[in-house]
């Protein structure tokens, strides 16, 4: 797990991370693309979100729920709930890992399912 006080280390601009820039400078600058508004997020599911994009590097995120929970300053089943409808809804994919946390990758947008319009 990486230190919330620091930046992750390693971005890839030109690859498959479409949320996350670095700079020449090591400054991160995270871009949300406009077509995220139409899905009307609540706050912590873009929380999560932004959370997960901070971390995800060449191999992904793997932060454990209670450290997302306790760095976003949200509930544990928020939590849980918030990543359940990123995954259901392609923002991010999830692999279990046996005996350790679940990777996390963003996917492009245009992997995302089509917002719901009713």
């Amino acid at each position: 797990m990486q230190n919330d006080d620091k930046p992750a280390p390693r971005f890839f601009p030109q690859g498959n991370n479409h949320a996350a820039q670095q700079r020449d400078t090591g400054e991160i600058k995270i871009f949300v693309p406009a077509r995220f508004d139409d899905y009307g997020l609540k706050p912590t599911v873009f929380r999560v979100y932004c959370h997960i994009a901070r971390r995800d590097g060449n191999d992904g995120a793997w932060p454990a729920i209670a450290n997302i929970a306790r760095v976003c300053r949200i509930h544990p089943q928020t939590v849980r709930k918030a990543l359940k409808f990123l995954t259901a809804h392609g923002f991010l994919t999830r692999t279990p890992r046996r005996g350790q946390t679940t990777l996390y990758r963003l996917t492009p947008p245009s992997a995302w399912q089509p917002p719901d319009t009713r």
